[in-house]
């Protein structure tokens, strides 16, 4: 019976998140379903097992409200560069100390970054993270730690080069 009350809530409430922001075609933004909420983040690439997984932990309530809310957070190229970051993390780290590197040119690819702002975007975020590194105690940070620290350097890199990539941090 909850269930039944929690969906026809959604139905209900759903298209008032619509409305809210007009400037948006229709449709245009992410699929709560399968691009947000905990599906998405347990299966990024198998929309089908995101959407089952969201409807089977909340009813997709979850998901639903990241979509209206904060549908920046949803699954996406932002998501992607965050994931790819975290599965290269020993790799990547290592072609940022060098300044260059598969790993590194890769991440380049993911942010979808101009590739004549490959270099710059290289250095900037050797620059930062070499910042990070630095200071006491970052040896002993979580492999999510850490990488939580280079997605910001990334960020840090790509605002100061604006325009240079597609996907916006």
């Amino acid at each position: 019976m909850n269930r039944i009350l929690i969906i026809l809530c959604l139905l209900i409430l759903a298209p008032l998140g619509a409305v809210a922001d007009d400037s948006k075609k229709p449709g245009s933004g992410p699929n709560p379903f399968s691009d947000c909420g905990i599906g998405a983040a347990i299966f990024p690439t198998v929309g089908w097992a995101a959407a089952t997984s969201n409807i089977f932990w909340d009813v997709g309530t979850t998901a639903v409200t990241s979509a209206v809310s904060s549908p920046e957070t949803c699954n996406g190229r932002k998501v992607e560069t965050a994931r790819f970051i975290l599965e290269t993390l020993p790799a990547l780290e290592r072609d940022i100390a060098v300044g260059s590197g598969e790993q590194l040119a890769a991440l380049g690819e993911v942010m979808d970054c101009d590739p004549s702002a490959r270099a710059d975007l290289a250095a900037h975020v050797r620059l930062s993270y070499a910042g990070v590194v630095g200071r006491e105690g970052y040896g002993q940070k979580s492999r999510i730690e850490r990488a939580a620290d280079l997605f910001s350097s990334v960020r840090d890199a790509t605002s100061a080069l604006p325009g240079s990539c597609n996907v916006a941090l």
